[in-house]
């Protein structure tokens, strides 16, 4: 918990991180956390804010069933794994993901980042990449990823605005952050997820806004859909439920409010 100061009483209280629970919840909010069908996959649990509209609920969670069966995600991937819904104004990102506890955290007032959190899981959680050397295992540098994360490179090499420009920005909004093979993998598989969703999506934008972006494909590279489907029946993670040995919980990958 991180204390901070409550202008209205004049005293220190305690705000739940990102990725930890709240104390105090809606019981409204509890009883729809507790009877989700997301709890089928989200095995770690799932948590809503008390702000959330109860009447996106039932569109949002039919739309992440459709997509989970559209990939034939097993439910071996969601083991263990939690997911928030809430306010992350002070992230400055409409999506978080985090390895250890595993953690999909969504901006309440937008939830469009879920595909790129989720391919953040795939990335984090596979079981070749828990297997590679590093301080953070994960698959996106292997050699499969390597001519699609190429081929995006390419493009933001050519784009000429900040932050897709090398050199432009600092920190997440960054050309080094956006370059790197985890940032382009959960990217690659956002827009792969936005050319089979249903439009307007509560998930992901429509598929022009991505081809029109220079930090995205201009059109779908030949084989790339093929290397997420495989990777998803193939890499199921062999212990879902195990942690990043010696990785406290903080946010690893985000999707960053990008002008």
């Amino acid at each position: 918990m991180q204390p901070t100061c409550d202008p209205t009483r004049g005293k220190r209280v305690e705000r739940a991180k990102a990725y930890q629970r709240k104390k105090h919840r809606s019981g409204v909010m509890s009883l729809f956390e507790r009877i989700s069908p997301l709890r089928k996959f989200f095995q770690g649990g799932v948590e809503l804010d008390h702000r959330v509209s109860p009447g996106q609920l039932p569109l949002f969670t039919a739309e992440i069933l459709r997509l989970l069966d559209l990939f034939e995600v097993p439910l071996a991937w969601g083991s263990g794994v939690e997911l928030k819904i809430r306010c992350l104004g002070q992230h400055r990102a409409d999506g978080l993901y985090f390895p250890d506890p595993p953690v999909v955290a969504l901006d309440r007032r937008t939830l469009q980042s879920f595909a790129h959190e989720l391919g953040h899981l795939f990335d984090y959680r596979a079981r070749t990449g828990r297997k590679a050397s590093g301080p953070v295992p994960t698959l996106s540098p292997e050699p499969l990823f390597a001519p699609f994360r190429a081929r995006m490179l390419e493009r933001m090499q050519g784009a000429s605005s900040s932050p897709r420009a090398p050199g432009a920005g600092s920190g997440r909004m960054s050309w080094r952050y956006f370059a790197s093979p985890s940032e382009c993998f959960a990217r690659a598989f956002e827009q792969i997820v936005a050319e089979h969703v249903t439009h307007p999506s509560f998930m992901v934008g429509t598929p022009s806004r991505y081809r029109n972006d220079a930090l995205y494909f201009d059109s779908i590279p030949e084989g790339l859909e093929a290397y997420f489907r495989s990777l998803i029946l193939t890499e199921v993670p062999a212990l879902p439920s195990e942690s990043l040995p010696g990785k406290s919980a903080r946010w690893l990958c985000d999707r960053p409010l990008v002008p």
